[in-house]
């Protein structure tokens, strides 16, 4: 975090330290953390879905879900906290000037921080990948009877990972504007809109994704089988 910074006064050395200093070293740490935190929930549940589908090499998601994933559907609320945030206002900065150990001592980016970051990821995924699949399971899911593919499953468990994700974020924001909810919520309603439209293509090129929105949202089949 160091940097080349002028000042016209030295009386401004105080509020650069004690207020955007301690802003600054919160922002940094928390975005790198959650960086750490997404990518292992994202991650373990592509592990957890090779294993239960036997290592058969289908992959879990669509190609371009997995491109997607860090560029519009979790990447803007990070990039607001780290430009937002503020635990405390700038006067409380001033006033408790001791708030400026934290980033002397190294509380928020020890190793025991990033790793309970990436401990939470991995239980997340977990939760995501049962749920998922105990919620889709030996039920009829076409009119035929047929159960959910695993195209559906992956898409569910997408759905799920943005949304465990970016309410993650909403609960590590300390100061919120109109802009992180815009982010915030906006990547949730991105996804859908984009799995919505991508999924009425062409399944030439949509492949697993073709209309696998319309028929999670579709009516609840039963099937009685003779």
């Amino acid at each position: 975090m160091a940097s080349d910074i002028a000042i016209a006064q030295f009386r401004f050395l105080e509020r650069l330290l004690l207020v955007h200093g301690h802003w600054c070293y919160r922002r940094i740490s928390v975005m790198i953390c959650y960086f750490f935190y997404k990518n292992v929930t994202f991650g373990v549940t592509i592990f957890l879905y090779e294993a239960f589908a036997s290592f058969s090499g289908k992959p879990a998601y669509n190609d371009w879900f997995l491109s997607l994933y860090n560029v519009f559907f979790t990447s803007l609320p990070v990039i607001a906290l780290g430009v937002f945030d503020q635990d405390v206002s700038s006067r409380l900065c001033l006033q408790y000037p001791e708030l400026y150990q934290e980033g002397v001592q190294n509380v928020l980016f020890s190793w025991r921080r990033i790793l309970g970051w990436m401990f939470n990821g991995v239980v997340n995924a977990i939760l995501i990948f049962f749920f998922c699949t105990t919620a889709l399971k030996d039920q009829a899911f076409r009119q035929d009877g047929q159960v959910a593919g695993l195209d559906a499953l992956g898409a569910t468990m997408y759905t799920c990972v943005v949304w465990v994700v970016n309410c993650q974020m909403a609960l590590s924001v300390n100061y919120f504007t109109i802009i992180q909810h815009i982010f915030i919520w906006g990547s949730i309603t991105v996804w859908y809109i984009f799995l919505m439209v991508y999924g009425a293509i062409d399944p030439k090129y949509s492949k697993t994704a073709y209309m696998v929105f319309i028929e999670q949202l579709g009516p609840q089949r039963y099937h009685i089988g003779w």
